[in-house]
């Protein structure tokens, strides 16, 4: 331990001044609230797509979630905690794709709305896995995409995936019944 460094963590500001325990809270309480909007929001929208057999029960549980971290974003806490604007954060999560690059050799990358993701892959297959995974997409889709994409049809066919989050029931639903939703 260098001169200076305490090993009392209530002394931490002798180790780093800059460094505010209570923004690094909000920006953690931030952070779930936005992986858990993320990951209802890629549900509800596979739901709806036909990707994902749920339960009515299931779908509930992903609708309370989207609109308990929506009100988050929205509330007085969230503008303690963040400049952030709630709004905007909201629409990206929902429009946010994930896309694959190669930078150099054997060195594809991910990339989220330009911003480079920091995992490095030897193989295209796993940055398409990858990549994938993070737009909620099974890699048949997300080559489809990449083959779209090459014809420069990839904005249509993105615009295609991020607006499809209506689910239609076309009979009544007991709790018992499970969702499976058409492909319009």
């Amino acid at each position: 331990m260098s001169a200076g460094m305490y090993k009392d963590p209530l002394k931490a500001e002798k180790v780093n001044r800059h460094y505010d325990p209570y923004a690094a809270l909000g920006n953690a309480v931030i952070e779930r609230a936005a992986s858990d909007y993320r990951n209802a929001w890629l549900n509800k929208r596979n739901a709806a797509r036909g990707v994902n057999v749920v339960t009515k029960e299931q779908l509930d549980t992903f609708n309370r979630e989207i609109e308990a971290d929506e009100r988050f974003f929205r509330s007085d806490w969230f503008k303690v905690l963040s400049d952030a604007d709630g709004e905007y954060l909201i629409k990206h999560l929902q429009m946010a794709w994930y896309d694959i690059f190669k930078k150099g050799k054997d060195d594809y990358r991910v990339s989220m709305d330009g911003h480079i993701l920091r995992e490095s892959f030897r193989k295209k297959s796993a940055a398409i896995r990858s990549a994938a995974r993070l737009n909620g997409l099974t890699e048949e889709e997300f080559k489809e995409y990449l083959a779209a994409k090459n014809r420069g049809e990839g904005e249509k066919f993105k615009k295609g995936i991020l607006e499809c989050t209506e689910i239609t029931i076309t009979k009544p639903m007991t709790s018992d019944d499970i969702l499976t939703v058409p492909l319009e």
